[in-house]
């Protein structure tokens, strides 16, 4: 595309031209403050073009943010999570980190919309400026052509008696055909100024359109996660609520447990001390019955009382014997039976 012609070239004496040329010097200065005019609207063009790519640049910095954002306040709630106990409430209290989370996700999305529409809008009215003045500029250069092409077109008034024509210079002659390639170079570089504007008016166009498409779309995903977020919101308190329960009943039944373990504890130490006793007098009866023996040699006369006696001693062990015995079996039996009970509960719990 040529550069436009310095104003100088186009300071013209009115005088100096001839008759019937159909060159108009005001037209030309008009021409002149069109192109000065188009000049400028360039400039406000490169100008909205260099503002949409930083609009460009901030979006796709604002999508990388979120990730770190989110990075960081993943690793904040992992360090203060990693500190508490290992009991029941380390989910109520993820459940609620992962709540805030969400929530700052939210606001991040909903910030990022907001800008997305100031900066849409603000490109809208830019957009709408250049179009109004584009159609302003497009009128000019309708009625500038037509009166180009009437001033043209329109033949130079008859007279009755022709008078001679003066000689014009030939320095004249070749001023006016440059002249006239001006105004016709002049005219292609606006016709092509004309395409380039209208093409980067049809870009900004299609620009905004795609980012209000996209501005929509961003509102309805935020609809959408915003019904999603309310959703899991109340599933999280029925949950908690169910959880509160179902502890507070595991609870009340290892109380219940725990006081049938000390019963059956207290009747273990019991049984324990009963055995003992018996194995005292048994102990007892075995010294007697070998002191009865070693004296048995002395005293024959009375070995007939004395076996009476033994016998019955014998009999008592045997069945002190037989008691212990079942005892035992009894309190192994109930022994075990607690056992499988602790377990089975110890399974439950864990």
């Amino acid at each position: 595309m040529e550069d436009i012609p310095q104003n100088k070239e186009l300071n013209v004496n009115p005088k100096d031209q001839p008759p019937g040329t159909g060159v108009n010097m005001s037209e030309i200065e008009a021409l002149r403050d069109h192109f000065e005019q188009q000049k400028a609207n360039k400039l406000k063009a490169e100008q909205l073009v260099s503002t949409l790519s930083r609009i460009k640049a901030k979006e796709k910095a604002t999508r990388r943010s979120p990730k770190i954002g989110d990075k960081k306040i993943d690793d904040g709630i992992s360090s203060q999570t990693a500190k508490r106990s290992g009991t029941n409430s380390s989910n109520v209290y993820t459940g609620r980190s992962n709540l805030l989370k969400k929530k700052l996700e939210e606001d991040r999305a909903k910030f990022k919309s907001k800008m997305e529409q100031e900066d849409l809008c603000q490109v809208s009215q830019i957009v709408e400026h250049i179009r109004v003045q584009l159609e302003d500029q497009d009128k000019t250069l309708q009625q500038m052509h037509s009166n180009f092409a009437t001033s043209a077109k329109v033949p130079p008034p008859v007279e009755e008696v022709a008078p001679a024509e003066p000689d014009i210079p030939p320095e004249v002659k070749q001023r006016i055909a440059d002249l006239e390639l001006k105004i016709l170079d002049l005219q292609e570089n606006l016709r092509e100024k004309d395409s380039v504007i209208s093409a980067r008016t049809q870009a900004i166009t299609l620009l905004s359109e795609d980012m209000a498409r996209k501005g929509k779309n961003t509102l309805d995903t935020l609809e959408e996660t915003r019904t999603q977020m309310k959703t899991m919101q109340a599933n999280f308190v029925a949950l908690e609520d169910r959880m509160n329960e179902e502890r507070a009943r595991l609870r009340e039944e290892l109380d219940t447990k725990k006081v049938k373990l000390q019963q059956l504890e207290k009747n273990y130490r019991a049984a324990e001390s009963a055995r003992f006793d018996l194995s005292t007098r048994v102990a007892e009866l075995q010294e007697k019955v070998v002191l009865l023996q070693t004296k048995n040699i002395a005293l024959e006369e009375e070995v007939t009382e004395f076996s009476n006696k033994t016998k019955e001693l014998s009999e008592a062990l045997e069945n002190s014997n037989k008691q212990m015995i079942k005892m035992k079996a009894q309190f192994k039996a109930k022994l075990k039976a607690v056992e499988e009970e602790r377990d089975m509960q110890a399974r439950k719990l864990s």
